[in-house]
């Protein structure tokens, strides 16, 4: 049995008793429309959101909202189906989410975030939910390239995306929608944003042939299953501190 419920799953009067017993709101964000390489499907960030929104609802009791599909993602632009919200709209879209439901009776907020340009938008939308006294917090996964968990099982040279821990953790989540065979390394240093023109400014762009950045082909589950431990310590540890304040 659940110890969360899931905003999509039941009724209204369910989620208010919920938030009359201060049950934190978790929001999952992860992309549905954002590239990733040749191997792994443009749904990559999502599923792991929904993953972690599985596991999350299963261990705490926390209403869980529905999965927000699009936000800040400026570095794949180039690659076609992927998009971005400006950093403003990204912003008020959690403004706006939370203020509504802290006017229902929500007094917390923990944005399970699996992505890292999302952190600029989440951060200001935390400076502005801090200042109408409303508890918001996000998980931010710049701490997985330093954790020397994941740092000692790494061999790739760089690489933040679709690379060689990204992949893993899909290898470890869902291996059916991991197409291994089609990775290809791609670890050209640069500014960003990623580029698939060969002929791009280098002082400008990263270019990425395939949309991945760093190695994929060292991806193994057992990486994978590392990190995943990495992330739900972290994420342990933050919900376990919201719910104690």
């Amino acid at each position: 049995m659940p110890k969360g419920i899931k905003m999509t799953e039941v009724t209204w009067v369910e989620i208010k008793e919920a938030f009359e017993k201060n049950w934190p709101v978790v929001i999952p964000l992860g992309a549905a429309s954002k590239e990733h390489g040749l191997h792994l499907p443009m749904n990559t960030d999502f599923l792991q959101a929904e993953y972690w929104a599985d596991y999350i609802v299963e261990n705490y009791e926390v209403v869980v909202a529905p999965t927000m599909p699009d936000n800040y993602y400026p570095a794949f632009k180039a690659y076609a189906g992927s998009s971005s919200l400006s950093r403003e709209t990204s912003c008020d879209y959690f403004v706006q989410k939370c203020e509504g439901w802290y006017q229902q009776g929500a007094q917390k907020f923990y944005v399970l975030n699996m992505g890292i340009s999302t952190s600029k938008p989440l951060q200001d939308a935390k400076d502005i939910l801090d200042k109408k006294g409303i508890l918001f917090e996000y998980l931010d996964l710049s701490f997985l390239d330093k954790d020397k968990r994941i740092t000692n099982i790494m061999q790739q040279k760089l690489g933040t995306h679709a690379d060689e821990i990204e992949t893993s953790i899909m290898l470890y989540i869902h291996p059916e929608v991991v197409h291994l065979e089609k990775a290809t390394p791609e670890e050209h240093a640069g500014p960003g944003p990623l580029t698939p023109d060969p002929h791009a400014d280098p002082e400008k762009y990263t270019v990425s042939l395939t949309g991945a950045w760093g190695n994929p082909t060292l991806a193994t589950a057992e990486k994978g299953k590392i990190a995943i431990n990495v992330m739900k310590e972290r994420i342990d540890t933050e919900l376990n501190s919201l719910l104690a304040d």
